[in-house]
């Protein structure tokens, strides 16, 4: 459990912004301003705690569809030069 991003996880926050503007929302913890739910929620468990999962394949990523709630995933690839 750590109290920051990984290096992985910089590209997904980054983007958040233009996500969010093309109608789909990230996870917690990928949301600029995150504070990990263990420092403001005392009383859930690790488990109920959604942001305590950390990601290990980084060119993958779950959102949701602000419209209708629909999930879809996202895959990062690289620009070609």
């Amino acid at each position: 459990m750590a109290d920051e991003l990984g290096w992985m996880e910089f590209f997904w926050r980054d983007s958040h912004p233009w996500l969010k503007s093309m109608g789909y929302e990230l996870r917690p913890r990928f949301r600029l301003g995150w504070i990990p739910s263990w420092i403001t929620d005392s009383y859930s468990t690790l488990w109920e705690r959604e942001d305590h999962i950390q990601y290990h394949k980084p060119r993958l990523m779950n959102v949701i569809r602000i419209r209708d709630g629909k999930q879809f995933m996202l895959k990062r690839v690289p620009k070609l030069p």
